[in-house]
């Protein structure tokens, strides 16, 4: 903190020396057009304003000054609590921000995994503070789609709680998801079409799940059936998509291989691993994991739940196996620079299911993965590259 204080009085006020008290009292008073003028230098490519807005904007991407809006608001929670809002929007969706910072200019979000046309607005439910978040964007040229996101606030926290298409129209037809009703416990929607179709009068519910802290629908009904629709679209497209690591980075004139937008997660001390994954997914350390095993094991689970798949690791002893914590067999084998076990790809009623064994210098990792049906076919190769990414302390 107390570098990130100095670096931003120094770039304002040129201080040579002051106390941190001194400090704390300047930060107090930084205003949006202080952090509107941080927001453009860090865009302009400046590391300390960036370092200022702690890492907002990803600067081993080329410099792009040729954004559609670069919004800082003043937001007010629970009475005299004070957020800055950062929404910045381009014309190539892998530079949008969106970022909220305390007084002090603390991060207590920035989502890095956002498309299209961007807006926003505060909500206050039940005594709840909430930002209603809306990309707006196009899909195989004819499909424009609407995709809502919710993030919670609270004195000392921001997280994205809920994220879920509501709208989709093809060129035969209008889709609807509306938001109906907000609680502590679930979010209800009712779904609805201009004509007839598979979800017209339908429903859904996302129950809350406190551990993971989002809410999760067992039906998906809306999203689902809107892959469907889109995945069978099968006529020539004359935009370009991006639909994995390879074309985000070629959209910005990169070629891959040359620079990473990925960003790593590491489990540090004994048995360290590195696993390489994109912002959209939330890291969860220290997690009692239960699926598909046959005990509760501690270990860190990545969920990405627009995709509805997540990525559980948790640390063997080296003398157990796979097969010791679950009743899947791993019949597959690799070697390089780890030994490799792994079983085949396992068919739910919903899922994708397959396990990995990792055996390196005396450390043994586990890694389960589940991949909506609905979504693998779309993100495999995004799928293969984070799994390939996986390394560890030997």
């Amino acid at each position: 903190m107390l570098k990130k204080v100095i670096a931003l009085l120094t770039a304002v006020f040129a201080l040579t020396a002051c106390s941190e008290k001194e400090q704390r009292q300047e930060l107090v008073t930084i205003d949006a057009s202080f952090v509107k003028s941080l927001v453009l230098n860090a865009i302009a490519g400046s590391g300390s304003a960036n370092d200022s807005l702690s890492g907002l904007i990803d600067l081993n991407l080329p410099i792009n000054n040729d954004y559609n809006k670069a919004e800082v608001n003043l937001m007010q929670i629970s009475g005299d609590k004070t957020f800055f809002t950062v929404l910045i929007e381009y014309p190539n969706p892998v530079y949008n921000r969106f970022g909220l910072y305390d007084s002090l200019l603390t991060p207590y979000l920035i989502d890095k995994s956002l498309s299209g046309q961007l807006d926003y607005q505060l909500l206050q439910i039940s005594g709840n503070s909430l930002i209603n978040l809306n990309e707006g964007f196009i899909s195989k040229d004819v499909f424009k789609l609407i995709r809502s996101s919710i993030y919670k606030l609270t004195d000392t926290s921001a997280a994205l709680v809920f994220r879920a298409f509501t709208r989709l129209e093809s060129p035969d037809n209008s889709y609807f998801q509306r938001i109906v009703d907000i609680s502590e416990e679930r979010i209800r929607t009712e779904i609805n079409s201009l004509k007839n179709s598979p979800v017209k009068n339908k429903g859904d519910v996302f129950l809350f799940d406190a551990q993971l802290n989002i809410y999760s629908s067992s039906q998906n009904t809306f999203d689902n059936f809107l892959f469907e629709l889109i995945q069978a679209y099968n006529k020539r497209i004359e935009r370009p998509s991006i639909d994995d690591e390879s074309t985000a980075l070629k959209s910005t004139g990169i070629e891959p291989g040359e620079n990473t937008m990925l960003t790593s997660s590491v489990k540090p001390g004994k048995g360290s691993f590195t696993l390489t994954l994109t912002d959209d997914w939330k890291e969860l350390k220290n997690l009692g994991i239960t699926d598909h095993l046959k005990k509760k094991l501690i270990g860190t689970k990545f969920v990405n739940n627009s995709l509805g798949s997540y990525l559980s690791i948790v640390m063997l002893p080296f003398e157990d196996s796979a097969e010791s914590v679950t009743d899947y067999k791993l019949t597959n084998s690799a070697v390089g620079n780890y030994t490799v076990r792994y079983s085949d790809k396992i068919e739910g009623k919903k899922y994708y299911l397959q396990f990995f064994e990792y055996s390196c210098g005396g450390n043994k990792f586990l890694m389960i993965f589940e991949a909506s049906k609905f979504t693998y076919e779309q993100y495999k190769n995004i799928y293969e590259t984070i799994i390939n990414s996986f390394q560890m302390d030997c």
